[in-house]
C-alpha cells in the first residue's frame, strides 16, 4: 500500500516531517489545531496519509513543502514540490 507524507523547511533551515505520535517534550507545546503537529527530522516517524490529495491539502499551508510517496518497502521519493 502506498502512503504519503510531506516535509517542510523550518525557519531553522532544517527539513521537518509531521510526527505520527505524540512527542513527550515538556518544552514543546501541544498541537491545538488540525494543522498544528509535533515535528520530527526522521521520515521513519512521519505521519502518513492514504491519499496524495489529502497531503497536498495540508502541505499547502506550510513553507517550501515536498510531497513524499512511501511504498510498501518503506522506500520513499519526492513526487511534488510546492512553493
Amino acid at each position: 500500500m502506498i502512503k504519503y507524507t510531506f516535509k517542510t523547511l523550518g525557519t531553522d533551515g532544517i527539513a521537518w516531517y509531521p510526527l505520527q505520535f505524540k512527542w513527550e517534550d515538556p518544552q514543546c507545546p501541544p498541537p491545538v489545531g488540525m494543522l498544528d503537529f509535533y515535528w520530527t527530522k526522521d521520515i521513519k516517524f512521519a505521519r502518513t496519509w492514504p491519499e496524495q490529495d489529502m497531503v497536498e491539502t495540508i502541505a499547502i499551508e506550510f513553507y517550501k513543502t515536498e510531497i513524499i510517496e512511501i511504498d510498501e518497502n518503506g522506500e520513499y521519493k519526492v513526487i511534488k514540490t510546492m512553493e
